[in-house]
């Protein structure tokens, strides 16, 4: 049998300015309260304009059964201007593979929107599904 071809990591580029270590704060905590399947905690880190309109019961249902999260690493921060940053991290993640009946675990590259309001960092939903979220 061949050798495995594993894809080549993208080497960590994250700034250690303040702004960016507040924000690498909260997106770190946001994914912890993930990993934990803790929905409440993670629903605190969404937009106040998304707390408006969802309750955190509804946050919580969009996240399905079908994957596993581990943890994530930051990869890079591009800011669009002042109070939107984009986050590039790898996420270490399982998800079921159906027709093995079994888990398969990898990492993914991920794009996350946060912006910035009141001094403070909020995820921005993503119109994109997520693995693990509900379909």
């Amino acid at each position: 049998m061949g050798e495995r071809v594993q894809a080549m990591r993208p080497q960590p580029n994250v700034p250690t300015d303040p702004v960016s270590a507040a924000l690498l704060d909260r997106v770190q905590a946001y994914w912890a309260a993930l990993v934990e399947k803790d929905f409440d905690a993670a629903y605190q880190y969404q937009t106040p304009e998304y707390r408006k309109e969802h309750s955190a019961k509804e946050f919580a249902k969009s996240f399905g059964p079908y994957a596993t999260w581990y943890g994530i690493e930051p990869i890079k921060i591009d800011y669009t201007n002042d109070s939107v940053a984009i986050v590039g991290f790898l996420l270490d993640h399982s998800i079921i593979d159906m027709s093995l009946d079994q888990p398969i675990r990898f990492e993914r590259y991920i794009k996350e929107t946060w912006v910035r309001e009141g001094g403070e960092w909020w995820h921005q939903r993503q119109s994109v599904k997520m693995p693990g979220m509900a379909r």
